[in-house]
C-alpha cells in the first residue's frame, strides 16, 4: 500500500503508523509525528491533463464543471484504504468513455475522417448540411473534377478542431495511446516509469488492456478479407496486425512499412506511384529502407489506380481509425491512425512529465 501511495500521489510515509493514528481519530502528522514526504507524481500530471480535457468538453456543452474531480481528495484522506478501489473505478470510467464502449465517442471516431458516400451509408438519418452549418465537420479533401456528383460523393470531411466532438475524439485518442503505452510496458515487464505505470499495474497486474487493440478485434477485424488484409492500392495493404505492408516488396522476412509512411503520388487524378519506408529481417538483424538512414532510400512502386478507387479502399479503415490521410496537391500521405488529436496532447504530457 505504501508503494501505491508513493507512486500515485508521490507520498512517502509509514503506512502502518499513519493508519493506526487515523483509526483513532488522531492526526498522524500532528499527534504521531509521522513524516510525510511529497513529490508530485507523473500519475497526478496525467489525472490533471485528463481533468482539463474533460472540463473543456463540459464547458462547451454548458454543463456544470464546479468542483469536478476525477479523484475526490477529501474522501480519500478520510478513507485512504480505499485507494485501490478508487483507482479501479477511475480506470473503468476512462475505459467507459472511449469508442470501445461509448456510442457518442464511437460516432466521433467514425466521422473524424470520412467520405461523403460512407457517411450517408453508415448514418443515413444524419444530415451533412447540419453537421457543416453547426461547424462539426469541414471538408479536408475535395476532388478536382468537373462532375459535381462525383466531386460531392468523394469529398472527405473531417472534424472541426473547434467543435466539442473533436475534443471528445481527442480525449479518446489520448486514453487509447496511454493504455497502448502501458500495455506494452506490462508485456515487457518494464517498470521504467513506476510513478505512471504502478497505479495501473496495481489494478490490472500484467494484463493492462490495450484498448485500441481490443477495439480493432471487436469492431474492425470483420472488415478484413480471408487473407486477413485490407487492400489500399496495388501495392499497399493493411495486414491483420493493423499495420501497413507491401505486396511488391520481397526483401527478407517479417517485413512491413516503416519510417516513411505510404505516400501516393497523384497525376491528374491517377495514383501513379507510391513511396514508403520498409523494415525487414535479414538473417538475425533488422534492415531498413528509409529516407533518413545513411546509404538508404525508401521503396518506390508504380501504381495505376484512380484516386476515387483509393478513397473507396480507404473508406472503412478511415471510419474505424486505422488510417489517417493527409492530402496535398500532388500527393496523399497515409499514416497509421488515429493520428490527429492525440499527438499534441500525448507528446505534451510526455514532455511535461519527463517521458521524452
Amino acid at each position: 500500500m505504501a508503494k501505491l501511495w508513493k507512486e500515485t500521489y508521490g507520498l512517502q510515509f509509514d503506512v502502518k503508523r499513519y493508519f493506526a493514528y487515523l483509526e483513532e481519530g488522531l492526526n498522524p502528522v500532528r499527534d504521531g509525528g509521522v513524516h510525510v514526504g511529497l513529490e508530485k507524481s507523473r500519475f497526478l500530471y496525467l489525472i490533471e491533463k485528463i481533468n482539463v480535457m474533460s472540463k473543456n468538453i463540459l464547458s462547451k456543452l454548458n454543463s456544470s464543471i464546479d468542483n469536478m474531480q476525477l479523484i475526490d481528495d477529501e474522501y480519500l484522506i478520510k478513507h485512504p484504504e480505499r485507494l485501490p478501489s478508487i483507482l479501479a473505478n477511475l480506470f473503468n470510467k476512462l475505459i467507459g468513455i472511449t469508442a470501445n464502449n461509448d456510442p457518442y465517442t464511437f460516432f466521433a471516431l467514425n466521422i473524424s475522417r470520412i467520405p461523403e458516400f460512407l457517411l450517408k451509408n453508415m448514418y443515413p438519418i444524419v444530415e451533412l448540411d447540419i453537421l457543416l452549418s453547426t461547424h462539426v465537420l469541414e471538408p479536408v479533401y475535395i476532388p478536382r473534377v468537373n462532375d459535381v456528383e462525383k466531386r460531392t460523393k468523394y469529398t472527405i470531411f473531417g472534424l472541426n478542431p473547434n467543435s466539442v466532438i473533436y475534443d471528445v475524439y481527442r480525449l479518446n485518442c489520448f486514453i487509447w495511446d496511454l493504455f497502448d503505452y502501458l500495455s506494452l510496458e506490462s508485456r515487457l515487464g518494464s517498470l521504467s516509469e513506476p510513478d505512471l505505470y504502478y497505479p495501473f499495474f496495481f489494478v490490472y497486474g500484467s494484463n493492462i488492456p490495450n484498448l485500441k487493440k481490443n477495439f480493432i478485434e471487436q469492431r474492425v477485424e470483420p472488415l478484413f478479407d480471408r487473407k486477413k488484409r485490407i487492400d489500399i492500392s496495388e501495392s499497399i495493404f493493411i495486414d491483420s496486425y493493423e499495420q501497413f505492408n507491401c505486396s511488391k516488396c520481397a526483401y527478407g522476412y517479417e517485413r512491413y512499412v516503416y519510417g516513411d509512411p505510404p505516400t501516393f503520388i497523384v497525376d491528374k487524378d491517377i495514383v501513379v506511384k507510391v513511396v514508403h519506408g520498409l523494415k525487414y529481417r535479414s538473417g538475425s538483424s533488422w534492415q531498413y529502407k528509409v529516407s533518413y538512414h545513411k546509404n538508404s532510400r525508401p521503396m518506390e512502386h508504380a501504381e495505376n489506380i484512380h484516386v476515387f478507387k483509393l478513397i473507396r479502399n480507404l473508406a472503412k479503415p478511415l471510419a474505424f481509425g486505422l488510417v489517417d490521410p493527409y492530402f496535398f496537391d500532388e500527393k496523399i500521405v497515409i499514416y497509421e491512425g488515429p493520428l490527429i488529436g492525440w499527438e499534441e496532447d500525448w507528446i505534451e504530457y510526455k514532455r511535461l512529465t519527463g517521458l521524452l
